[in-house]
């Protein structure tokens, strides 16, 4: 015979049991929940690394070409650097001397002026090789009247130059863009992207950016 006491036992622990259940039953739920949620974050993660692999290979050419041009632009401008301190190197001169510089140092500070003459600011490094290991161009007499890139790529440029450096177009190095300067006897025209020494060039470009 089950007692009052009894029933009332057994009323508690179908009750625990029942709480019990319950709680395992909402562990499960949250389980399940929680599990959906990480296999939906999987998914997402491997779409969006995805998406940047695909934005990686569109992005890396287009700045490739964008330092490619940076540097181009810099080249031009140190180039001219050298051609224009070289020709001030020369215009220093007496008339009719045909003076060149017999090495770099000398348009930093000129060894036949009795004051420190600098035609230069410094021996810039060529930014297609990041080093300064320029090419001389040199003439008859070893003296300097030009310099060029040792770089053998191709450049990106191909034509829109400035007018004393059209001779630069289709060429297929940058070595080959010679930076030079050759005086020209007075009452003579210098040919296409020289200048005489009686005139200033009138092509200007634009400094590197900093």
């Amino acid at each position: 015979v089950r007692t009052r006491s009894d029933s009332m036992v057994y009323r508690t622990r179908n009750g625990n049991s029942e709480r019990l259940l319950r709680m395992l039953n909402f562990r499960f739920q949250i389980s399940d929940y929680w599990g959906d949620c990480r296999g939906f974050t999987y998914v997402a993660l491997v779409v969006i690394i995805f998406i940047m692999g695909i934005s990686l290979t569109v992005v890396r050419p287009t700045w490739t070409v964008i330092m490619k041009i940076e540097k181009e632009q810099e080249l031009l401008y140190i180039g001219k650097a050298f051609k224009d301190a070289i020709k001030r190197y020369h215009d220093a001169g007496p008339p009719n001397s045909n003076r060149l510089p017999s090495s770099l140092d000398d348009l930093l500070s000129d060894p036949n002026s009795a004051s420190v003459k600098r035609y230069l600011r410094k021996i810039y490094r060529d930014p297609m090789t990041g080093k300064d290991d320029w090419v001389l161009v040199m003439d008859g007499a070893n003296r300097i009247k030009g310099i060029h890139s040792r770089s053998e790529e191709e450049p990106f440029k191909k034509d829109h130059f400035p007018d004393e450096f059209q001779q630069f177009a289709n060429k297929k190095k940058y070595s080959e863009w010679v930076f030079e300067y050759s005086p020209t006897p007075a009452g003579t025209t210098a040919p296409l992207g020289q200048s005489s020494p009686q005139t200033q060039s009138q092509s200007i470009l634009s400094p590197p950016a900093p």
